[in-house]
């Protein structure tokens, strides 16, 4: 794709495109969803009314665009964190390469976001889940989970998820299960619950 191209991926629902900034050409993704809706002005209005408004050729609804998921790939901060697709997509998926204080000046000579990033993301960004990505191997998970902890304010940091952190999420992961109803056993050949 090119920047703020579009491919239809299933009725309603399109993969977009967006310029992000690396070391060589780079893109992030928005899934987006287009629903149709009557114009407020309309609303109200008897169904015959709004039938011959449209039968006259008048526009009667207007488009919504609903972000899904957001995927920005590799990148430094830039532009595209200023996206109103981008930032209010509900899960918002982003690297985090480096996460140390003394590593600032790598993060930017690389073009990776730096933890000091995502502060500035969580105070922009409307998403409901941000999934960091693509952290350095250099950094023990345990050092980044103390430091995420430690920089992170403590309301925002149910948001963070370390997608590389295996524990944290396994322990997410049987809290759910936890708390789920118990599952139904199929029925069997007789139709009876086995």
């Amino acid at each position: 794709l090119l920047p703020d191209a579009e491919v239809e991926v299933k009725n309603n629902i399109f993969l977009r495109g967006f310029a992000t900034n690396h070391t060589v050409p780079s893109l992030g993704y928005v899934l987006v969803e287009r629903r149709s809706k009557l114009k407020p002005e309309l609303v109200g209005l008897p169904q015959e009314q709004i039938v011959e408004l449209k039968r006259k050729g008048q526009e009667i609804t207007q488009v919504h665009e609903i972000p899904l998921v957001c995927y920005t790939g590799d990148t430094m901060w830039g532009p595209h964190f200023d996206r109103k697709d981008v930032l209010e997509a509900p899960i918002l998926i982003t690297e985090c390469t480096f996460v140390e204080p003394g590593d600032r000046n790598r993060a930017s000579v690389g073009k990776h976001l730096h933890l000091d990033d995502i502060l500035r993301l969580l105070a922009l960004s409307k998403a409901k889940a941000i999934v960091l990505t693509h952290l350095t191997r250099r950094t023990h998970i345990g050092a980044v989970r103390k430091q995420i902890d430690d920089a992170i304010p403590a309301d925002q940091r149910s948001r963070v998820h370390i997608l590389m952190d295996s524990r944290a999420n396994r322990m997410r992961w049987d809290k759910q299960q936890a708390g789920a109803p118990a599952p139904v056993a199929p029925p069997d050949a007789d139709g009876e619950e086995g």
